[in-house]
């Protein structure tokens, strides 16, 4: 073969092997650098998602459950018949307490206790009260009371204090009810009812031990005696 001829095929072949090579994809995988900014978001992510532990807020089981209120009715008593139809209701409850009594706001004494003057009628009278304090806590008591204003008999009925009571002072005040005509009569001391039938008498005490002595007297000449003893220690 012409050497000439055999040159031109031998480059002819060389061209054809580097255009095949130039024209072929890259198939290598490039290497990718991690993103700083993304992994630091993700750590962020991860402490946000994380349970609080001594920042947590006080829950409910946490709180001082409330006082109670608690009522403790003095006069009249449940099922009691009176003769007349003007009754002081004496209710005994927490200071900060707020008591209703048959949808009357009951007025408070120095002692604690709280009344309320009702008229009731003659014959079968209810008396509703209610008490809630400052915390919410409410108490309710009910009570059926007998009014007979027929009765020829005299009454007493003692409102405070109650047989046995201890007190620091060394006088204290007999309250009581009974029928507007009579007389009263307390150690000796002699007083008369008001227009309502309540009177109030105060009587000094001695330390120790002291008897009081109510007697009541109506227009007829019957009477009815109760007796009270009451402790005196002053501080």
């Amino acid at each position: 073969m012409n050497p000439a001829k055999w040159a031109a095929i031998t480059f002819a072949i060389l061209a054809m092997a580097i255009v095949s090579a130039a024209c072929s994809p890259n198939t290598e995988t490039p290497t990718t650098q991690p993103d700083p900014t993304a992994t630091q978001q993700t750590a962020q992510q991860a402490e946000a998602t994380e349970s609080p532990t001594s920042d947590q807020p006080a829950t409910d089981s946490d709180t001082i459950a409330a006082e109670p209120i608690e009522l403790n009715v003095l006069f009249p008593a449940d099922g009691e018949t009176l003769a007349t139809n003007v009754v002081r209701v004496l209710v005994e409850a927490s200071l900060d307490s707020q008591i209703d009594i048959n949808g009357f706001i009951a007025a408070a004494n120095l002692d604690g206790s709280f009344f309320t003057d009702l008229v009731l009628e003659d014959g079968i009278n209810f008396i509703e009260i209610t008490g809630i304090n400052l915390d919410g806590s409410v108490d309710s008591e009910q009570l059926i009371v007998f009014v007979d204003l027929a009765s020829e008999q005299v009454t007493l009925s003692i409102v405070s204090p109650q047989d046995g009571a201890i007190t620091p002072a060394t006088s204290i005040g007999i309250t009581g009810i009974t029928s507007v005509d009579s007389v009263v009569q307390v150690n000796g001391v002699e007083t008369t009812p008001n227009s309502q039938g309540i009177f109030a008498v105060t009587i000094e005490l001695e330390s120790g031990s002291n008897l009081i002595e109510i007697i009541v007297i109506n227009l007829l000449g019957e009477s009815v005696t109760e007796e009270l003893v009451i402790f005196s220690q002053p501080e």
